[in-house]
């Protein structure tokens, strides 16, 4: 029988109800109440580019997900998994109702940065985001997972880095709500790549802009605006979106490519963007969360590292970065 665990409170979500005030209580008390119900999936995107809307997938697409997520991962029943993403947004949402499927015994906690703490459990599976990732670094539970699965934003080099130095089996998921949660992942840990691999039955295209056309058996064929290296139709590698490209004087730079050149230099968080220029149209800017920095400097270690045409034209300084509910910057 499937447990719902809220600090070693043993509750059988089938037949009981939880109780409490909590938002976040509350909100799996009506997520549990549409899976008795079986009911369809309607839940928001995350507002990350552009205004959230609510998607609705049939029950059986939701189900045709959790088993392609049961079989890539392979995770077995009476598995011990953690719960610590937003239930109002897809990511938790289907971590509940992969347990509820698939005989999981699913240990729940608060959304928060460092969710492990106080928790000695092992978990063979887990979903977090890459703050929740750094911060829980030196718990000793994270050392004790199996598998886990990052998304919301990419991992940084820094955190691959650290993963590879931990033995948790790590990979970085690619998805959207259109697709019920991730349909690839790429490893991080142990074994590293740069390509994402299809979950079982997903077929990738190239559009003739490159960007990433998905075949699905559970939702059909997804259209998106993500730029990608096509290696074969089960395997890609992501460079960005072609909302973010920056045209500069007729130059078109993909900031996010710009981004991986630059992240060895900045310890901040930071993201580039295109601002209106005069000349040139558009002028690539860098943002960087914090309250200032000598720019100077950071100009002639970009200048190293940068083709001539992505070098920032300005810099700038945020000391608080706005965000979605799942933890994605929002780029302005």
């Amino acid at each position: 029988m499937v447990k719902l665990i809220f600090h070693n409170q043993r509750i059988n979500p089938l037949t009981e109800d939880l109780s409490g005030d909590d938002n976040f209580v509350n909100e799996i008390n009506a997520a549990l109440q549409d899976w008795r119900d079986q009911k369809k999936l309607e839940i928001s995107t995350s507002g990350s580019t552009g205004q959230p809307k609510v998607i609705t997938h049939s029950l059986e697409a939701v189900k045709e997900s959790i088993r392609m997520t049961r079989s890539f991962f392979q995770i077995e029943e009476g598995a011990e998994v953690l719960l610590c993403l937003p239930i109002s947004k897809i990511a938790g949402r289907m971590m509940l109702y992969r347990a509820l499927d698939s005989g999981w015994n699913v240990h729940v906690t608060a959304p928060s940065s460092n969710p492990l703490a106080g928790i000695n459990t092992s978990f063979d599976f887990v979903a977090m985001t890459p703050m929740q990732v750094e911060c829980s670094l030196e718990e000793p539970a994270f050392h004790n997972m199996k598998t886990l699965i990052i998304g919301g934003a990419p991992a940084s080099d820094q955190l691959i880095e650290a993963l590879q130095k931990t033995p948790v089996r790590a990979f970085e998921t690619y998805g959207m709500t259109e697709t019920i949660t991730h349909i690839a992942a790429r490893q991080l840990s142990p074994e590293f790549s740069t390509s994402f691999r299809a979950l079982p039955g997903v077929r990738f295209r190239a559009s003739e802009n490159n960007t990433l056309i998905i075949d699905t058996p559970h939702v059909g064929t997804i259209e998106t605006t993500d730029v990608i290296k096509l290696h074969d139709e089960h395997r890609f590698i992501w460079l960005g979106r072609a909302d973010n490209i920056i045209n500069t004087g007729g130059i078109k730079l993909q900031p996010e490519v710009i981004e991986e050149k630059l992240r060895a230099l900045i310890t901040e968080r930071f993201y580039v963007i295109g601002r209106p220029d005069a000349t040139l149209g558009s002028a690539v800017t860098l943002v960087i969360e914090a309250s200032s920095r000598n720019v100077d400097d950071l100009l002639g270690q970009m200048k190293a590292v940068l083709d001539r045409f992505e070098v920032p034209k300005n810099v700038e300084f945020s000391p608080q970065f706005e965000e979605t509910i799942t933890g994605k910057v929002i780029r302005k």
